[in-house]
C-alpha cells in the first residue's frame, strides 16, 4: 500500500482542450507485476498532469502564486498591489508551500521519475513545455527540501514554540514535540524514505519482490 493525496481524481487533460498533452508509453522496461501496481495507481504516463491528476492543479496554482508574489513585489507602493500582494503572500508564503512538497513528495517523485525518463522537453509544444518546467521546479524542491530543514529549522530552533515563526514556518513541525531538536528527523525521513521507495521501485525493481 502506498500513501497518497485523498483527492478526487482530476483528468487534467480533458480540460486542457487544445492543450491537452498527449504523454508517452511508461515502464515498458519493468516487470509485469510493476507495471500492473504502478497502472493501477495511475502512474501511467510520461508526463506531470496525467500521471498526478488534482495534485498537479495544486501544484500549478502554487507555483503561478509564488510568481505573482515576485511580481507584484516590486509595486506595493500601490495600495492596491500592496492589498493582493499580502494577501498572497498570506497564502503561499510558507507553510502552503513547505506542506504541499512535503506531503506529495511520493506522488511527485513517482511522476517526475516517469517525465525525465521516458519523455524529453519540447520548447514547441506549449503543454509539454509547461509539464516539463513544472517538473524540474518540483524535482529541485523536492532533492532540498531535507537539507533546507535541516539547516533552517536548526538554526531557527529557539523559534520553534514562537506562534508568529509556526504561522509561517510551522509545517513540519505539526504534532512534533518542539523542545527537541531530533523532532526533525521525523519530516526529514518522511520524505527521504519517500524518494528513496520510488527510486528503488522503479530502478531496483529487478531486485525487489513484488
Amino acid at each position: 500500500m502506498i500513501a497518497t493525496f485523498e483527492l478526487p481524481y482530476l483528468n487534467v487533460g480533458a480540460l486542457n482542450g487544445a492543450w491537452k498533452i498527449e504523454g508517452g508509453e511508461v515502464l515498458s522496461d519493468v516487470s509485469p507485476n510493476l507495471y500492473s501496481g504502478m497502472d493501477n495507481l495511475g502512474y501511467n504516463d510520461s508526463n506531470l498532469s496525467n500521471s498526478m491528476g488534482t495534485v498537479y492543479v495544486i501544484t500549478q496554482v502554487t507555483v503561478f502564486g509564488l510568481i505573482a508574489v515576485l511580481i507584484t513585489l516590486p509595486f506595493i507602493r500601490c495600495k492596491k498591489l500592496e492589498g493582493i500582494n499580502l494577501w498572497l503572500r498570506k497564502k503561499f508564503l510558507w507553510n502552503p508551500v513547505i506542506r504541499l512538497v512535503l506531503e506529495e513528495s511520493l506522488e511527485s517523485t513517482y511522476a517526475i521519475v516517469l517525465c525525465f525518463k521516458y519523455s524529453t522537453f519540447n520548447k514547441y509544444a506549449f503543454g509539454s513545455a509547461i509539464d516539463y518546467i513544472l517538473a524540474v521546479i518540483l524535482a529541485v524542491a523536492i532533492a532540498s527540501l531535507p537539507v533546507f530543514m535541516l539547516i533552517f529549522y536548526l538554526k531557527n530552533f529557539d523559534s520553534w514554540e514562537d506562534e508568529h515563526f509556526d504561522e509561517l514556518y510551522g509545517a513540519p513541525l505539526d504534532g512534533l514535540h518542539k523542545k527537541k531538536k531530533s523532532s526533525l528527523f521525523y519530516p526529514i525521513y518522511f520524505v527521504i524514505r519517500r524518494v528513496l521507495f520510488c527510486l528503488t521501485t522503479l530502478f531496483l525493481f529487478k531486485y525487489v519482490i513484488i
